[in-house]
């Protein structure tokens, strides 16, 4: 505590815009807890498997990071920059944004750390591209020991010709039946071989699908899978008891307790138990659905990179807004800052009233949008050239300054409707908005530096009309 007493007294002294953002206790709590998180949510990951268990504890810690942050405000707003330590330039304007950042960043971080947590000790063990691998080779190493080229599991389909009774074509999947009138009827590229008994039956032979349940959908193609199978069986089968080995290999990695045996012991993993897949001797002899099962309930712990980005958007955008909320109030009187949100809450009801009414669509809707930007910013510039200060250029200057980092993003909106709204290239449009983000990213902060510190100073220093 003395050290902490002494580092907080030295901040006071020589950097009292530093000791006015509260960021070291503010840091030093949300590292310490984020730490601690952790290390309790990594030493549960292997008893916390319930989709409602970690939600649970995801809204415990969203409560916590309210309250956590509550109490940082009440600390913060004890100190107001502007009126107790004089005039803040540029530099020291950007360094309290982004101080005030960190805190909060760091508060709302916590209800993150459970899947976090999982999923940093599950990727140092499992990776999906290994997964995907192992499962693949499972596949092949099932199907080679049970079948060959000569005895593949195809779909055998009695094919029925009769011109004189049948038209068109008249399919059974059911009883795996085919009636037409004619060959020429059917798709024959559907059927690897068609071998005929008489005149009017033949057997078709067509691949189908040789995964064992929907568990593996997830981390395989059915389709893709099945042609490889299909590829691989060998014309003479090869060593079972290395096979059988390397399957368990494989098997031993997923399955908890495996017991060394790769044959199905359990009904609960056969075929027949998932109505609508394929029925074979593979899936019914050995634990293909289980390891499909397990490799789920590992992916589902493993967090994608999509989920990754979607995560830290979530994290970012909450910080970034509730640190300009709290930037704003400190540079803002509190009649002006409240007169702020009443209307905003004002016009965003008027806006709902003019899109019912008119339904502009979303290119109208953009255009909305940037047509209120301009007028706020527009307020918010007169301050440079005014001599007193109404609550017009202060709910413009707030207004302005809380939405600037979505304006590139809403012009990447129209630029794309305007310009490439032909173009079907969705990827195309996700990397325009991506740049959109880091751009508006980077123009807060070059606006934060040069215009809107001397914009909050500047109205602030100006007597009322």
């Amino acid at each position: 505590m003395k050290l902490y007493h002494n580092i907080q007294r030295h901040l006071l002294l020589h950097f009292p815009l530093v000791y006015s953002t509260r960021a070291f206790p503010a840091l030093l709590v949300g590292v310490s807890v984020s730490a601690l998180l952790f290390i309790f949510f990594a030493s549960l990951s292997g008893q916390i498997e319930s989709t409602s268990a970690i939600a649970s504890w995801i809204a415990f810690l969203v409560l916590c990071c309210i309250i956590a942050v509550i109490i940082y405000l009440i600390y913060l707003f004890r100190f107001n920059v502007f009126k107790n330590f004089g005039k803040a330039g540029p530099l020291q304007f950007s360094l309290q944004f982004l101080l005030i950042f960190l805190s909060i960043g760091m508060f709302v971080f916590w209800p993150f750390i459970p899947r976090i947590a999982a999923h940093s000790l599950l990727s140092a063990r499992y990776n999906e591209a290994r997964m995907k691998k192992d499962i693949h080779e499972a596949y092949l190493l099932a199907y080679q020991m049970e079948h060959t080229r000569w005895d593949a599991p195809y779909r055998i389909s009695q094919i029925y010709v009769n011109p004189q009774e049948y038209y068109g074509v008249d399919e059974d999947w059911g009883n795996n039946t085919i009636k037409v009138g004619s060959l020429q009827d059917l798709d024959m590229k559907r059927f690897e071989k068609l071998e005929k008994k008489s005149d009017s039956l033949y057997l078709g032979y067509e691949k189908t699908s040789l995964v064992c349940s929907e568990y593996d959908y997830n981390l395989i193609n059915p389709t893709e899978l099945s042609d490889s199978i299909y590829a691989s069986l060998p014309v003479n089968k090869g060593d079972l008891q290395a096979q059988q080995e390397r399957l368990g290999e494989i098997f031993s990695k997923y399955i908890p307790d495996y017991n060394g045996s790769v044959l199905n012991r359990d009904s609960r993993w056969s075929s027949e138990f998932y109505y609508g897949y394929e029925e074979t001797t593979v899936c019914s002899k050995y634990r293909l659905s289980e390891l499909g099962s397990e490799m789920r309930r590992i992916n589902e712990k493993v967090i994608s990179d999509g989920e990754m980005k979607v995560m830290m958007r979530v994290w970012f955008y909450i910080s970034l807004y509730i640190t300009l909320l709290i930037l704003i109030f400190r540079y803002m009187t509190l009649r002006t800052y409240f007169w702020t949100i009443l209307f905003t809450f004002l016009l965003f009801v008027f806006t709902v009233i003019i899109t019912i009414i008119t339904n502009p669509g979303e290119i109208g809707m953009h255009f909305i949008l940037l047509f209120y930007y301009l007028i706020c910013a527009g307020f918010g510039l007169s301050i440079f050239f005014s001599k007193s200060r109404n609550v017009f250029q202060g709910i413009g200057l707030n207004l302005s300054y809380f939405f600037l980092q979505l304006l590139p993003i809403v012009l990447a909106s129209v630029y794309y409707e305007l310009i490439k709204y032909d173009d079907d290239n969705w990827t195309a449009r996700v990397v325009l908005m991506e740049r959109a983000e880091i751009v508006g990213v980077v123009l807060l902060l070059i606006s934060t530096f040069l215009i809107h510190n001397r914009l909050f100073h500047k109205w602030y220093s100006l007597p009322e009309e």
